[in-house]
Parts: structure tokens; C-alpha cells; sequence
């Protein structure tokens, strides 16, 4: 049983929504030398409706964050099956598969991934180098506005200025700049003091409703848990436990 040359984009995503996204049998593992396998991850059956709210929460070295690489392709499962609606995600190449994932995801990665010499505003514009955008003012206009609802008051700062913090806060406005019908996310709120932590979890989640999009979020900050609509507790790889809110 299931644990339950291209167009023109957009400045955010308009088209279809979200996708069923189903894992069956997934099974991530790592060789050293002579020494057995191990296994990072192993997922009987995972099944996320379009447009579930979901969080990923276990102790480090969970498979947390191997849960969400494998979503997006930056992980190749050894075995298994992972599919985004009628798209079988483990048989697509590299090519399709780097198409498909910035069509689709937008991911706040653990550790930021920002360029330091870029300023705020260009950073958070990275997405839009990567595709042929419509209308590039209302683009701008959106990544300002993220930038201001983020609490970021000057988007010309360099990146290597910014706080710890602050260069969180940039990475989450980055992965809604086009509006993702996929957001992943690992440890958003993770560098946050609690009130940051709140509006940043805020942010995700109503822009997650607003957009009807997927959100995986990987998490240890209850509040952030709270404000989803399912939570899978992970341990040694393997998803242990599921809290409906």
C-alpha cells in the first residue's frame, strides 16, 4: 500500500499544475572499495497527491536529503521507480531529465548555492539564465517583490555580504522565482531566528497554495512540520512513521 529551441516561459509558471509524484521500490546505495553497500535509502512506497503540503523529518543521516536529491534527479536510485504524473523520472537521460527539472523544480538546497559576486537581485534571477523568458520586467518585478517579502531590504548587496541568514532567505526567493509547480526544499529555516524562520515557512507553504504546487520540505523546525499537511518520519533510510495534520 502506498504510504500516502524551447518556448518561451513565463515569468511564472502558468500551464499545469502539479503532478502525482509516486516512488516505488527506490533504493539508493554507496560502494567504498571491498567494503558491503550501503544503503542511504529504501522506499517500499511513497505516494504525494498534486499539491500535498508534505515534510520529511528524522535524525541526520536519515535519507532525508537523499529523498529529495532522487525527486529532483541529482541522485540516481540503483533500483526503483520514480514517476512525476505519466514522466517515469528514472528512465529519463540527462539531457531530458536537466529539462524536465528546471520546468519544474524549484529547490532550496541545504547549502544555499549562491554566487558570491552576483548582488541579491541576480542570484535570486539565476533560474531565468536557464531559459527564454516573455516578459523579463515582470520577472524583475516579481524577484524585487520576493526579495521585499523576504525581509531583504536591498537587492543590489552582494551575496558575500550577507549573513548566514540573510543568504537563506535569498536561496528560498530564488527556487519561487518562476513559479515551481514542484518546491523542494532542504532545511529551509535551518540558519533562521524564529521569527524569520516563521515568515520563511509562511512563504513556502501559502506560495505552495497560491500556485497549487508540491511542496517537500526536508525539516527539524516544528513550526515549519506544523504548517504541513502530512509529515513521514525517516530512519536508516526508510520511512517509519506518517502524521496526517
Amino acid at each position: 500500500m502506498p504510504t500516502s529551441a524551447a518556448p518561451a516561459e513565463p515569468a511564472a509558471a502558468d500551464g499545469p499544475r502539479a503532478a502525482a509524484l509516486r516512488l516505488d521500490g527506490v533504493v539508493v546505495e554507496h560502494r567504498r572499495g571491498r567494503e558491503p553497500p550501503f544503503r542511504a535509502l529504501d522506499i517500499e512506497s511513497l505516494e504525494v497527491p498534486p499539491g500535498a503540503r508534505v515534510g520529511f523529518a528524522g535524525p541526520s543521516g536519515a535519507g532525508k536529503s537523499t529523498l529529495l536529491h532522487v525527486v529532483a534527479g541529482l541522485a540516481v536510485p540503483s533500483t526503483g521507480r520514480v514517476a512525476w504524473g505519466d514522466t517515469r523520472l528514472d528512465t529519463l537521460g540527462e539531457a531530458a531529465h536537466g529539462r524536465w527539472r528546471r520546468a519544474t523544480i524549484g529547490f532550496v538546497f541545504q547549502d544555499f548555492h549562491l554566487v558570491d559576486e552576483l548582488t541579491v537581485r541576480d542570484n535570486v534571477l539565476m533560474p531565468a539564465r536557464f531559459g527564454r523568458i516573455a516578459d523579463r520586467q515582470a520577472l524583475h518585478a516579481r524577484a524585487d517583490a520576493l526579495i521585499a517579502r523576504m525581509g531583504l531590504d536591498d537587492p543590489r548587496r552582494r551575496a558575500a555580504k550577507l549573513s548566514r541568514g540573510e543568504r537563506q532567505r535569498v536561496a528560498v526567493a530564488r527556487a519561487l522565482l518562476l513559479g515551481p509547480r514542484l518546491i523542494l526544499a532542504d532545511e529551509p529555516t535551518a540558519s533562521l531566528d524564529a521569527e524569520a524562520g516563521r515568515a520563511v515557512a509562511g512563504l513556502l507553504v501559502d506560495a505552495a497554495r497560491e500556485h497549487g504546487a508540491t511542496l517537500l520540505v526536508v525539516a527539524h523546525d516544528p513550526a515549519l512540520l506544523e504548517r504541513l499537511d502530512t509529515v513521514h518520519r525517516l530512519a536508516g533510510g526508510r520511512l517509519i512513521a506518517e502524521e496526517r495534520r
